[in-house]
């Protein structure tokens, strides 16, 4: 079973996060995805002038106007260009983002029995729902949580980075012990698996539920179970709409697959 698992498991998270990012959004009519999650900032007001210090429009910086003509003799031209550099300033608030990673971590380890079957938001649900209470939070400067948009670059990148890598370590041994010994036929079973769910997510959500396009695949990845595809998603938008529609749908997936995979246990045993 680990042996099949680690063959599968490749391919159903890399083939997520490729297909999420790529074919997705044609299947569910997005020609440009920068736009339409740009359009979609704007509608939920995600969106400003001030997103290049990241800030959302209403987080309650001072106007500033054109510095006045002193003179060249009057240096109060100087102190106010330091002025506006102070006021456009993010601080990095490590500490209350790292209590809340730790509280979501917390949060998301325990576990609760309903009969045989033992659920768990697992700690990325845990910390993904601390973070959204904290972004909630932070909407004005003076809110603890802020970080400057290069902070949260590294972060996001070196994360995903990290995350991938780690994917390929802990599957390499059983990935190559099962194309040994079951040849190509588990691995293509795999992406047939992870390709149907996809393709018939998109549809359901497009035709059936009429969900909205970027948020859709959000829905996708969270309902794979994914965290991997969350950064490619997110890199392709050039957005953070996409991850809004991730933590019901994975917090649900995670449950269903804990009582399915009893289940399937028990049938074929």
């Amino acid at each position: 079973m680990l042996v099949a698992y680690a063959v599968t498991y490749l391919f159903g998270t890399l083939g997520t996060a490729i297909y999420c990012a790529n074919v997705a959004p044609r299947l569910l009519g997005i020609a440009d995805l920068k736009a339409a999650a740009r359009a979609k900032e704007i509608e939920l007001g995600m969106h400003g002038t001030t997103a290049a210090v990241g800030l959302p429009d209403d987080a309650g910086l001072p106007a500033v106007s054109e510095p006045a003509d002193y003179g060249a003799d009057d240096d109060l031209a100087g102190n106010q260009q330091v002025e506006v550099s102070d006021q456009t300033r993010v601080a990095n608030d490590f500490v209350i983002i790292g209590i809340g990673v730790a509280v979501g971590v917390l949060v998301g380890v325990v576990t609760f029995d309903i009969g045989s079957f033992p659920l768990t938001l697992t700690p990325s649900v845990g910390a993904l729902l601390l973070g959204l209470l904290i972004g909630w939070r932070r909407g004005t400067p003076e809110e603890p949580g802020q970080q400057a948009p290069g902070v949260q670059w590294f972060f996001e990148t070196a994360g995903l980075t990290v995350f991938v890598a780690m994917i390929g370590i802990n599957a390499g041994p059983g990935f190559v012990d099962g194309m040994r010994d079951f040849g190509v036929e588990l691995l293509l079973a795999g992406i047939a698996v992870t390709l149907i769910s996809l393709v018939a997510g998109t549809l359901v959500a497009r035709y059936i539920f009429r969900f909205d396009p970027v948020l859709t695949l959000g829905l996708l990845v969270g309902a794979m179970a994914t965290s991997a595809a969350v950064g490619s998603v997110r890199e392709a938008a050039d957005s953070n709409v996409p991850v809004l529609s991730y933590g019901v749908p994975f917090a649900v997936a995670n449950i269903v697959r804990s009582i399915g995979g009893a289940v399937v246990v028990a049938v074929l045993a």
